[in-house]
């Protein structure tokens, strides 16, 4: 110890007088008065030691003590510590050593087992502190107690650390001779057995190998013997290696691999250790992992770096070598990157995006919350949108930098503006062109205005191009309009603060909302995603999950058999007709160029509904079918689509989203089935036609015995309420549920579907007309309230002994929403699926908590994603429809020509029941 003589000097300067016969033990003062206890008999000597080590006099100086209480002098140090120095030693016990530095003004007692400086050194060390490494690991675990002593041990992920020499057996680990997949699989247990890994660690690990084709325990069987059970039974270190590896490339990996191999098929699997990683940082890691954190993210990047590192010092696959470089570059730029990434997913949309979102009804419209409500009922967290009149500084403050003249004179009548598209997009950055000077003049000369500088920041431009957003849903649109979404030249300009733009590269990417105003700007309403540069998507993980679909069994052909109406005398005679079926010919008429449809080119009332006659006719494409409309539900979502209040995909866009008609032609690829002349219900965009080219997926047979248009009258509001009950809230027979708007469309079909699994009934209406309709639907399991003449929460808390409703399906909206919450149970579901009244104003989650409330917006789509769980739910509804015998209503069969009045009825609230098109008249 370099300083051991300073620190045990025999004559350490004379401590402040201490009482000797009774000694105060409080931490806060030590001169308040406290019970009096038994002195230590050295309690003089003992002060006058600990302080000067302590002091200014010789802890500056003592490199060992510095190196434990810090440069500033006041980290904790173990009281064993001091107790161990030489001159110390003679002082026992140290419960009252404890109590004697109780006393003392220049240390203080931490805890039992602690002391410190009170006030940090005034003189500046000498002397560099001298850090042991077992002493910092045992003061960090007293720090964060959740680290215990072999998580502070090495790991082999330090930044420092590197492999050492290879032994000639673990040369041959990886012989030549031996196949790719088994080198690779004794790297990965080999890499896994020798480091330490920690719950962090070990989870980033996993997932990099789950994503890159292994499975966990796959060849894990140990029979109930530990290691040396299994030595003693005869198994050498290879074979134990193996009983207990925890990662092994998966039998899908496997097969392709000897397929390609034996067969000389090509695989769907191929070695590629830099798409491994560009992939893992910028779909799994972001998926999985705090990414917004610059420590996790170094972390991971060292994971991966070390293991790459592993495979690169052991020779496992030198003919990979300058792929796993290219590996260790793409964690160097994942390092570097995603903190960047994080501040520009923080920071956007910006402020001139947001001030046109608050300005011209986009996602910050009408959420800012004004002085006097905080003073009332808000909170200044809840504050996400922007004030109006700042809004309109900024917004103006744009264009005065970066519009012309013409915008803004136009731009200073506001009320004027309008909103012309809205699109959801995939972006790619091509350009960051920073402010000029003569902005950041203009910008600053605004900032010296009073109250401008908090608000005002000079903008520069964001230059995007089209992404392909991966495995986002096609979208099924004519070829004309196509066109525009596929043309990658086209670039859209963005404002955006100049300090967000320096965390931009070329080459990111986000998925956004974007929208055009009148003026000729497009605008950020919303970016829902970022990505980095290096963003590449792999199906991995779809593939990994994906098994061969073998023969049709027995059971299936029959099923088969029942939905074409094929009689059931034995399997081979069931084949036989299948195949007969199968082959037969069907006579269809030519399809035309040219059809009948409605349009729309912009969002507002039924006027901008527009009755076309020469509209093309859309070919069908891979996995589509091309279907002739013979009837065609309309639904509130329609209205959400012609109003703007659901973005439309692009303009001019064909309405509508079922329908029931006939399969005229069919497209490439996977079909389920389907042939030409098959009668089909199908849920599909663009449905306000004669013709549709519909995903196969989400188009089923009808029934045989079903009648015409039950089928478009029944899916959509159908399968809508029939998932409410099952999926957003599960409802048991028993279960006291409210449905508003009970006599309408889905409401109806509440009613019904509630009833046939035994719930108790609740039902809002608005007419006496409409309160009649729902009760003889619902007969013997609703009370139905009128709500133009009785008070509904207080029937509602009558009927359910004040405990409220377990489940609330409110398709209202806006009008209903706070009633809803406060007719709900505790532990309720409150499941919002409509917005008929308009859209449900942002609110703070907390109105949830009193209830300890569950709040669902889903939508159809959600829970029929896969063919699967479509089938499953229009099979499920179909046979509610034919054995509990539910009344599909249909309120009027209306022409396409008249969609308007159709769009006037619904919204009116003059229906009752379902709403169908007729695209031939």
């Amino acid at each position: 110890m370099a300083n051991s003589a300073v620190r045990m000097s025999t004559s350490p300067p004379t401590a402040s007088a201490h009482p000797s016969q009774s000694i105060s033990i409080s931490n806060a003062d030590p001169t308040a008065s406290q019970p009096q206890l038994a002195a230590h008999s050295s309690a003089a000597e003992i002060l006058r030691q600990v302080e000067f080590y302590f002091s200014d006099e010789n802890l500056p100086h003592d490199a060992y003590l510095l190196g434990f209480a810090g440069i500033e002098g006041t980290n904790p140090v173990s009281l064993s510590l001091i107790m161990g120095f030489k001159k110390m030693k003679q002082y026992r016990p140290k419960t009252m050593v404890r109590e004697v530095l109780r006393t003392s003004t220049v240390v203080e007692v931490v805890d039992n087992k602690h002391i410190r400086r009170r006030e940090p050194l005034s003189v500046q060390p000498t002397v560099t502190p001298r850090i042991d490494p077992s002493r910092y690991a045992s003061d960090l675990g007293r720090v964060e107690p959740h680290l215990t002593k072999n998580m502070l041990k090495p790991t082999g992920f330090e930044p420092g650390a590197t492999e050492g020499p290879i032994t000639p057996a673990q040369f041959e680990k990886y012989s030549p001779d031996e196949n790719i997949l088994v080198r690779l699989e004794t790297a990965v247990n080999s890499f896994n057995a020798n480091r330490k890994m920690h719950q962090n660690t070990r989870a980033i690990f996993e997932k990099l190998m789950i994503f890159g084709g292994f499975a966990q325990n796959s060849h894990m069987f140990q029979g109930g013997m530990n290691k040396k059970q299994m030595k003693q039974e005869g198994m050498d270190k290879e074979e134990i290696e193996q009983a207990t590896a925890h990662y092994g490339v998966t039998e899908q990996v496997t097969d392709a691999y000897w397929k390609e191999f034996e067969e000389g098929e090509k695989s769907s699997w191929v070695v590629d250790f830099e798409a491994i990683a560009k992939a893992f940082f910028s779909s799994q890691f972001l998926q999985w992992f705090d990414w917004t954190d610059a420590k996790q993210v170094t972390t991971a990047a060292q994971v991966l770096r070390n293991f790459y590192n592993y495979l690169t010092v052991h020779p496992v696959c030198p003919e990979y070598n300058d792929q796993i470089l290219a590996a260790r570059k793409v964690c160097d730029l994942a390092e570097q990157e995603l903190p960047k990434l994080a501040i520009v997913d923080r920071s956007l949309p910006g402020a001139f995006n947001s001030a046109c979102s608050t300005l011209f009804g986009g996602a910050f419209a009408n959420v800012y919350i004004s002085q006097a409500a905080k003073d009332s009922w808000g909170h200044g967290a809840d504050n996400v949108g922007l004030d109006r009149d700042e809004a309109i500084t900024i917004f103006m403050a744009g264009l005065a930098s970066h519009g012309t003249s013409e915008q803004c004179e136009k731009a200073s009548k506001l009320g004027d503006v309008k909103c012309l598209s809205e699109e959801r997009m995939g972006l790619e950055v091509v350009a960051v062109e920073l402010p000029s000077d003569t902005v950041k003049e203009t910008y600053d000369f605004l900032r010296k205005r009073e109250g401008y500088s908090d608000f005002i920041y000079a903008m520069g431009k964001l230059v995007c191009k089209r992404w392909d957003i991966p495995f986002d849903a096609p979208l099924d649109l004519p070829a004309f309009m196509m066109e525009e979404k596929e043309d990658k030249t086209q670039r859209f300009e963005f404002l955006v603060e100049a300090e967000t733009l320096a965390f931009c590269e070329p080459g990111m990417k986000m998925e956004a909302i974007v929208k055009e105003l009148d003026l000729g700007i497009k605008w950020l309403d919303a970016v829902e995603v970022v990505y980095p540069t290096f963003h590449t998507w792999l199906p991995n993980e779809n593939i990994m999950a994906w098994k061969e679909p073998g023969p049709p069994t027995a059971w299936m052909k029959r099923q088969e058999a029942r939905k074409m109406g094929l009689s059931e005398e034995g399997e081979a005679s069931i084949s036989a007709q299948l195949t007969q079926r199968t082959l037969q010919t069907r006579t269809m008429a030519s399809v035309p160029s040219t059809m009948k449809g409605v349009i729309i080119e912009t969002t507002g009332g039924t006027e901008v509904l527009q009755y076309k006659t020469d509209l093309p006719v859309p070919s069908p494409g891979d996995g589509q079918v091309l279907v002739h409309n013979d009837y065609v539900g309309v639904n509130y979502i329609d209205t959400y689509f012609r109003t703007g209040l659901y973005p439309a995909p692009k303009y001019p866009y064909i309405l509508g989203r079922e329908s029931e008609g006939t399969v005229v032609k069919t497209g490439s690829g996977d079909l389920y089935g389907l042939q030409e002349g098959d009668k089909v219900v199908m849920l599909s965009e663009g449905t306000y036609a004669e013709y549709t080219a519909a995903n196969a997926a989400k188009a089923v047979k009808i029934k045989s015995g079903l009648e015409a248009k039950i089928g478009a009258a029944a899916l959509l509001q159908g399968l809508t309420a029939l998932t409410l009950i099952r999926e957003a809230h599960p409802v048991k027979k028993g279960d006291w549920v409210l449905v508003h708007a009970a006599a309408g469309g889905t409401g109806l079909w509440l009613v019904q579907l509630l009833k046939a699994v035994g719930a108790n009934i609740i039902g809002t209406a608005s007419t006496q007309e409409k309160v009649d309709l729902a009760s003889k639907a619902g007969e013997g399991s609703i009370t139905m309230i009128n709500y133009s003449k009785d008070d509904v929460k207080s029937k509602v808390m009558e009927l359910t002994n004040n405990a409220g409703c377990v489940a609330i399906f409110d398709g209202v909206g806006k009008d209903t929403f706070d009633l809803s919450l406060e007719c709900l149970a505790r532990k309720g579901s409150m499941v919002s699926f409509g917005n008929a009244s308009g859209a449900v104003p942002p609110l703070t989650i907390a109105r949830l908590s009193p209830k300890n409330a569950r709040l669902l917006r889903p939508t159809l789509f959600g829970y029929i994603t896969t063919r699967e769980e479509f089938e499953h739910y229009v099979d499920e509804l179909m046979d509610f429809v034919t054995k509990d015998k539910l009344d599909v209503r249909i309120h009027e069969t209306y022409a396409l020509s008249d969609v308007a009045r159709a769009h006037n009825d619904l919204e009116g609230r003059k229906t009752t029941g379902k709403l169908l098109l007729d695209p031939s008249k």
